[in-house]
């Protein structure tokens, strides 16, 4: 009968170790998720610095979205609502902005001057693909830093 208790009380030991791993993969999994979600807002505002300016409109359109699904991947995006009016305007900003981001022959107006004078930053052409740039190793390291405390 010793045999059998050894062996009862190994699964019951396998069992509590399992728990805590399973526990441990969940509280990760929620820190990396926090993680990025920081991450992407930062990667917004970073956007909404540096694109350029005239009545606001266009760094309202520069929004977040983030798809929670359980059991399976969250996604996290940074993206520019074309549907998203003017107000002063009553037209949608999106295929300008889209321009703004891609072509590279405009000069700033003043109020982007202005802008990039006081932030210190680099108002004008490719605001999106510089945010995710400038944000993505920190995010990667944070991630890296939760990963490594996890194990």
């Amino acid at each position: 009968m010793a045999g059998v208790r050894n062996v009862s009380n190994f699964s019951a030991k396998l069992s509590r170790f399992n728990k805590r791993i399973m526990n441990g993969y969940k509280e990760t999994g929620q820190k990396i998720n926090r993680e990025l979600e920081n991450g992407i807002y930062q990667i917004r505002d970073r956007a909404q610095m540096f694109v350029p300016v005239d009545d606001g409109d266009m760094t309202e359109a520069i929004q977040v979205h983030i798809e929670r699904a359980p059991f399976k991947r969250n996604v996290y995006s940074v993206f520019v609502d074309e549907t998203h009016i003017a107000l002063k305007q009553d037209s949608m900003v999106g295929e300008y902005l889209v321009w703004l981001h891609e072509n590279r022959d405009y000069e700033l107006g003043p109020k982007s001057k202005e802008k990039q004078e006081r932030l210190g930053v680099n108002v004008g052409p490719k605001f999106m693909d510089r945010a995710y740039r400038g944000q993505r190793e920190e995010i990667v390291s944070r991630v890296r830093s939760i990963l490594k405390g996890a194990f």
